[in-house]
């Protein structure tokens, strides 16, 4: 080799420059592609962050749209709650006032049926001591017509009693049919016939 003494390397400034240009050409480039592998990295980061914040986003935005239907079903729900409820208190209202109606119309019968028992009796009686104690045709005309006019009077109050009577019945059926009505328009909104 040229340039060698005794068969060596000689070292000279070309070398050492050559060397060194090397060296800075080799450090420029790796660091020319760490550079480019930097900002890969970083514009990959950036793709990334935006659309895990474009996700998240999303996410957030159909959360709120989810608690809004939800809470909206809630609402509904309530109010569906509330009116079956309402609903409900009425039927059990309306059969407690049924078996106080009944109750009261119990005891009215069986007053009725006392007071019959008991004029039969006066009835009976009255025959009996009708004809006992008449002393003469006269005063047994008297007696005949006090008691033709008290049977009237009798037949009378008993021809009123029935009358109340079918009008109480006649009530209990039109209330029976009005919460009838009252649930079954809630149900499929058509009228009963």
């Amino acid at each position: 080799m040229a340039g060698e003494p005794n068969g060596h390397f000689a070292v000279t400034w070309q070398t050492i420059i050559a060397g060194l240009t090397l060296v800075l050409v080799a450090w420029g480039a790796t660091w020319t592609i760490l550079q480019q592998q930097s900002a890969q990295h970083s514009e990959y980061a950036k793709a990334e962050f935006v659309a895990v914040y474009r996700q998240l986003d999303n996410n957030q935005k159909i959360s709120a749209d989810r608690d809004a239907a939800l809470a909206k079903e809630i609402t509904r729900i309530n109010d569906e709650l509330d009116a079956r409820r309402s609903e409900f208190v009425n039927v059990v209202e309306f059969k407690q006032y049924e078996k106080a109606i009944a109750e009261q119309l119990k005891a009215i019968s069986v007053r009725l049926d006392n007071l019959l028992a008991r004029l039969v009796i006066v009835e009976q009686t009255q025959i009996s001591v009708l004809s006992t104690r008449a002393r003469d045709p006269v005063e047994k005309a008297t007696v005949t017509a006090i008691n033709d006019a008290i049977d009237k009077r009798v037949d009378l109050l008993q021809a009123q009693i029935s009358e109340i009577n079918r009008q109480i019945a006649a009530a209990l059926i039109i209330i029976d049919n009005n919460s009838g009505l009252r649930v079954q328009r809630s149900g499929n909104g058509k009228l009963p016939p």
